[in-house]
């Protein structure tokens, strides 16, 4: 499982949203990478387009990371893990990173190179006539964050933020969902079978993401498409009780249900862990 913390897009929530989380699902059997990606007031533009910058190219470089190291025997620390059976978790503005990573995976985020030092130390190996990489399995988004204002007035201080998935946000052509940029491009698309798990605190414990303008868009999209031929599940997991605020982390009110979930959206041919 990769891991991607949220944080505003002003810090990584490292140990809140990502080792904690990863040791909730060691218990279950998972091995987990928490990935602490780059920040900045333009940490998500780029000269080539809005959604592709220093956070994306991180979350580039941690899954061809994960991939190149699993698999590989003895020869890897993590040489025991499979690669067929990855699974990306994102929380608020990781949740955001996470999306981005499953809709561009096989498209443009497999044409940047690792830029972080470690990626470059020890990244994705080079193998002659290296095949495709199996697909992402499954995707868990916990409050994302899928749209935002312009500018975000954060600690004091203002800074510009794309507005990530723009006004047209998703739209489904019968077989897959596409997710617009903020231009209005198409960035990528998610594939009826990918199995996704997304929760949203309550409406009155999440002021600062509601629902109706984040994870429900996502998901009335996807249920648009899903059916039994896509193969694909989407889990939503909505209302509860007044302290379910954004922000809340690892909380039963949704861990007891992503834990279920999981089992059966990865492990249907088999019990091994990811």
């Amino acid at each position: 499982m990769i891991i991607f913390p949220g944080g505003g897009y002003q810090k990584v929530m490292v140990t809140k949203e990502g080792t904690k989380v990863a040791e909730h699902f060691a218990t279950l059997g998972y091995s987990s990478f928490v990935v602490n990606y780059r920040l900045g007031p333009l940490a998500f533009m780029s000269t080539r387009s809005a959604h592709v910058g220093p956070i994306v190219n991180d979350a580039a470089a941690a899954l061809a990371f994960v991939r190149s190291h699993c698999g590989l025997g003895a020869d890897s620390r993590f040489g025991n893990l499979d690669a067929s059976k990855i699974t990306v978790c994102g929380f608020s503005a990781g949740g955001h990173l996470a999306l981005c990573v499953c809709a561009q995976d096989g498209g443009e985020l497999r044409d940047l190179p690792p830029k972080p030092d470690w990626a470059e130390r020890g990244g994705e190996k080079e193998v002659e006539d290296k095949p495709d990489p199996p697909p992402i399995r499954a995707m868990l988004l916990i409050y994302p964050t899928l749209r935002s204002p312009t500018c975000w007035c954060v600690a004091g201080g203002l800074w510009v933020v794309p507005s990530l998935f723009g006004e047209r946000g998703f739209s489904n052509s019968g077989d897959h969902c596409t997710c617009f940029g903020a231009s209005g491009e198409a960035m990528g698309v998610l594939l009826p079978t990918l199995p996704q798990f997304v929760m949203c605190a309550t409406v009155a414990g999440d002021m600062l993401l509601p629902a109706h303008k984040h994870s429900a868009l996502l998901v009335r999209a996807l249920e648009k498409y899903r059916g039994e031929k896509a193969g694909g599940d989407v889990r939503y997991a909505h209302g509860g009780p007044f302290y379910l605020w954004h922000g809340v982390g690892m909380h039963r009110s949704w861990t007891d249900q992503a834990d279920k979930w999981i089992v059966e959206a990865v492990h249907k041919e088999d019990k091994t862990t990811i």
